[in-house]
């Protein structure tokens, strides 16, 4: 009597974690939670960032890591599977058991991201901005480009390893209070 009810709830989860926005924002979860193990010593973590563009546009940054003289913009892609692509190309192909086809390449994003913050000063001179892409925990990614593309397990390490000894002239509260001035809506401070 109760296997239909529990086959059609099954199902209902089932499309409900299909949709894209839905995807998106469970990987984006993932990512805060990686973050959070993150020495807040050293880190500042900011998550889900309304910036301006240009000609009254903005633009969404998925997380930031902001330490001494250096921020990571980090843009989340919940990819599965086999991710193949190049920074050159327009768009990745993502093969999976349940999928195959193209997505917009996330380093252009990335890469736009960059030139929007430098374009509208929005951090001081002599900070440097990386970018890494973030894609699923069971993406296998096979890319070549300017920036590091890593699944969840890799990004801590990564974050590391681009930070290093960071000495720059300005220190994490100061960039994060000016980034904070700049901000469209308060996103998430961790």
């Amino acid at each position: 009597m109760w296997y239909p009810v529990f086959l059609i709830l099954a199902l209902m989860v089932y499309f409900f974690l299909t949709l894209p926005v839905v995807k998106g924002y469970v990987g984006e979860a993932i990512v805060r939670f990686f973050l959070m193990f993150l020495d807040r010593n050293k880190y500042i973590v900011m998550n889900n960032l309304y910036l301006p563009a240009y000609n009254g546009l903005y633009m969404q940054i998925d997380h930031m890591v902001i330490c001494r003289g250096l921020v990571i913009l980090i843009e989340t892609k919940n990819y599965n599977g086999s991710v193949e692509g190049d920074w050159r190309h327009k768009n990745w192909t993502i093969r999976n058991k349940y999928y195959s086809g193209k997505a917009y390449n996330p380093m252009r994003q990335n890469s736009y991201h960059i030139r929007m913050l430098e374009e509208n000063n929005v951090f001081p001179d002599h900070v440097a901005i990386m970018a890494v892409v973030c894609l699923g925990l069971l993406a296998r990614p096979e890319t070549s480009g300017r920036m590091p593309v890593v699944t969840p397990l890799g990004l801590l390490g990564c974050i590391k390893r681009i930070s290093g000894d960071s000495k720059g002239k300005w220190d994490k509260e100061f960039i994060a209070g000016r980034l904070k001035s700049q901000l469209l809506q308060a996103g998430e401070w961790d």
